[in-house]
């Protein structure tokens, strides 16, 4: 009894009970509040919008690359115009008007798959439906995209060209059974039908005659952007330099394009050549990475560039790369193949038991990988190292 304590107070107050009423019913309030928010999400809440990307008080006049139009439409919707209501011939006509997309709203035709798009620096997108005058349930869907860069736009349909069926591909075309994939410039295009049918594929490859509407952008003109900004390194500004000749600038990496590539040089097939702004090979580091298949006798051996910014750049990338490939395997000196590039890093994986391949040159990151015949990668390697200028 010692410790014993009585309480003074018989029973709870009216204040006190008062105030706890009040108290659950403000938490059940917040409840129901967060609730109904949980239901009313902002799509727009994490995108980021263009005034983020304006230009600070420092600004630099940098070139931005000018982007494709066609000729006589008015700068702002080109390819608009381009969904004529005959744009299928006879066969087909537009349902409905012209549906027009911008960063702000992909999701809303592409929810999934727009972060695809906006990787290779996406700004608007044009859709339109077509019906067949005959019979109504079939459909054709035609799609065009335009991206920051014609590389850019080689980007995404050498991305989506991997996963589909093309029966015949070219380096900017890859006819599917219902229809096809096409760039041209700055943009990329979609001909989807509902149907594999003669008249859907006829219609599809009369696409391709109005695309060369598609005008070559003319001289770039001078635009006020940040340096080093997200806005310089989507549309691919640089400052301005001295005029190159037209040998050398069609050689510069910022100038390759899937006819122009050392890859298509060196004999990769076209319909295998990929670009890739990010994760090229599943590494960070190499942001804008060219691959591609070549035949070297029997073997198929798969090939890869990476133009770094500078040497320094390519130096780091490549010490990372082969730190890597020395932890998936066992790597080979470079007496076991002679006339292997200089420095060059050849591993054979341990767990898929195929060989990988990289060497530096300048500002250049190259390889083969995945190859099962190592003599085979070797010779193509080489051959690879020595077609790039020093």
């Amino acid at each position: 009894m010692l410790f014993y304590r009585r309480s003074v107070r018989v029973r709870v107050g009216p204040v006190e009970r008062t105030l706890c009423v009040a108290l659950l019913a403000a938490l059940g309030a917040i409840a129901l509040w967060v609730r109904h928010r949980g239901g009313q999400v902002d799509e727009d809440l994490f995108r980021l919008k263009e005034s983020a990307l304006a230009a600070t008080n420092r600004e630099q006049t940098l070139y931005r690359r000018p982007v494709a139009s066609i000729a006589g439409v008015a700068e702002g919707e080109p390819a608009a115009a381009l969904l004529s209501d005959d744009l299928l011939g006879a066969a087909f006509r537009r349902d409905g008007a012209v549906s027009s997309f911008g960063p702000e709203n992909l999701y809303e035709k592409i929810d999934g798959r727009e972060g695809l798009y906006k990787s290779y620096g996406f700004r608007k997108l044009w859709t339109a439906t077509y019906v067949s005058t005959t019979s109504p349930e079939a459909t054709v869907d035609v799609e065009i995209f335009l991206q920051a860069t014609p590389r850019d736009a080689f980007g995404v349909f050498s991305t989506e060209r991997q996963g589909a069926a093309a029966g015949g591909s070219a380096a900017g075309l890859a006819e599917l059974p219902n229809g096809l994939y096409a760039v041209r410039e700055a943009y990329y295009v979609r001909v989807l039908g509902s149907e594999s049918s003669a008249r859907v594929t006829a219609a599809a490859r009369g696409v391709l005659t109005r695309l060369d509407a598609l005008a070559r952008p003319g001289p770039a003109q001078p635009t006020p952007v940040a340096p080093g900004s997200a806005q310089a390194e989507l549309v691919g500004a640089r400052p301005p330099t001295v005029p190159a000749s037209p040998a050398r600038e069609s050689r510069s990496p910022e100038a390759w394009t899937a006819s122009d590539n050392p890859l298509i040089d060196l004999g990769a097939d076209p319909a295998t050549l990929r670009y890739q702004a990010e994760n090229g090979l599943g590494m960070e580091y190499f942001a804008g990475l060219y691959s591609g298949d070549v035949r070297e006798g029997q073997a198929q051996v798969r090939v890869f560039l990476f133009p770094a910014k500078d040497e320094a750049a390519a130096r780091e990338v490549f010490t990372k790369y082969s730190a890597y490939l020395r932890s998936q395997g066992d790597a080979a000196g470079q007496a076991a193949f002679p006339g292997s590039p200089p420095g060059a890093v050849a591993v054979r994986d341990r767990l898929l038991n195929t060989w990988e391949w990289a060497f530096l040159k300048g500002r250049f990151v190259g390889g083969a990988t995945e190859a099962a015949d190592s003599a085979a990668a070797a010779r193509v390697v080489s051959r690879l190292e020595k077609g790039l200028a020093p």
